[in-house]
């Protein structure tokens, strides 16, 4: 138990928090996403929630790597609100996920970057709500005028798809149909006032 002290002398440190401590809203409406694995991770990576630090999760159980980065936004959570867009009884209580699609490999995990968000697919585990959104890095040229899921080579959802349906081994996870940015919105604001009642509220 923190006494506090403890708390005072450890608040500076939160400030830098992947999921607390950054604002998620960049320009023109680009969000920012916090990257967690890259394309050729072998070990699924994930923030630890309650101390910001990236830690080793699990290795991969089979041959299919991540088709593109992936991680969460900041200050978003799986809850009340969200799990109600799916009529599910409740969200997964982490962040909202999100594959960041590219040309080329993001090179590490535990780097902010830039994102346009044009959907996502649908994600149940465990009867909790996980979806995945998808955002294309800001600047990449090879998706320049992209603003929709539908404007994306078939063949990129159909890998992400692929890539959760091959990590799903024990038959708690379904994956669902691709969605459009405007869903991905709706997702999105649900998401935001999920985090805000529980953080910054009360």
């Amino acid at each position: 138990m923190i006494d506090k002290a403890q708390s005072v002398a450890l608040a500076p440190k939160r400030l830098s928090h992947p999921w607390h401590g950054i604002n998620p809203e960049a320009q023109e409406g680009r969000l920012i996403a916090y990257v967690e694995n890259t394309r050729h991770d072998q070990m699924k990576l994930e923030v630890d929630l309650h101390t910001g630090y990236l830690k080793v999760d699990y290795p991969l159980q089979t041959s299919a790597l991540p088709p593109f980065a992936y991680g969460f936004i900041p200050r978003t959570l799986c809850g009340r609100r969200l799990a109600g867009l799916s009529s599910s009884a409740r969200g997964d209580q982490a962040p909202l996920d999100i594959f960041v699609v590219s040309e080329h490999p993001i090179p590490m995990a535990g780097v902010l970057v830039e994102v346009r968000v044009v959907g996502g697919i649908g994600v149940e585990d465990s009867s909790c709500v996980d979806d995945k959104l998808i955002g294309l890095l800001h600047r990449d040229p090879s998706f320049a005028g992209h603003e929709d899921i539908d404007d994306l080579p078939i063949s990129i959802v159909e890998r992400i798809s692929h890539f959760l349906q091959q990590t799903a081994l024990d038959g708690s996870t379904q994956i669902g149909m691709p969605f459009g940015a405007k869903r991905a919105g709706e997702v999105l604001t649900a998401a935001f006032a999920d985090y805000k009642a529980r953080y910054e509220q009360g």
